[in-house]
């Protein structure tokens, strides 16, 4: 879906600035593919998590908001967690390690959707061109932040994996 919403972007783009000069050319092509490729993979990414729900809520379906946290507390921080939550932080442990790759995924994706539909704007020559110029950094340095804390967030929960398989051994 994110390489035909890919073509797609960048024939809409190659459409749209047809004559132009050629920077207006390579923003709208760029801007659109990056557009519409990013949106288009995010929507599958989101379908296919959609799907997954009952899955991710799983091993912790029974417990009180203060296990839960307790739980999530654990994975990330690797703190003590009470025997009878332990089964249910191994499970979300091992749930997280296959979301949060498709997370992390789906914030890059997302972060280009959204970067591309502005890039296409910087090829007018209207006065708010600064304005999406911000907007652009704004969102390319939130999107570092984001994508820089989900791996921090997979990389916790791998550790936490691998110490319960070496104390299992």
């Amino acid at each position: 879906m994110g390489v035909v919403g890919a073509v797609t972007g960048a024939a809409i783009g190659f459409w749209l600035s047809f004559g132009e000069r050629p920077a207006e050319v390579l923003l709208l092509v760029v801007g659109g593919t990056m557009a519409v490729g990013g949106l288009g993979a995010t929507l599958t990414i989101l379908a296919s998590q959609f799907r997954m729900r009952s899955l991710t809520n799983g091993p912790t379906a029974g417990l009180t908001v203060g296990e839960k946290r307790m739980v999530q507390g654990a994975i990330l921080s690797r703190a003590s967690i009470a025997l009878e939550l332990k089964p249910a932080a191994v499970d979300q442990a091992r749930v997280l390690a296959a979301i949060l790759p498709l997370a992390t995924a789906q914030s890059a994706l997302l972060s280009c959707g959204l970067i591309g539909s502005q890039v296409i704007g910087l090829a007018s020559t209207d006065s708010s061109s600064w304005f999406r110029i911000v907007l652009v950094a704004v969102l390319i340095v939130t999107g570092v932040i984001v994508f820089g804390v989900l791996r921090r967030n997979l990389d916790r929960v791998r550790r936490y994996l691998a110490t319960l398989d070496i104390a299992a051994a």
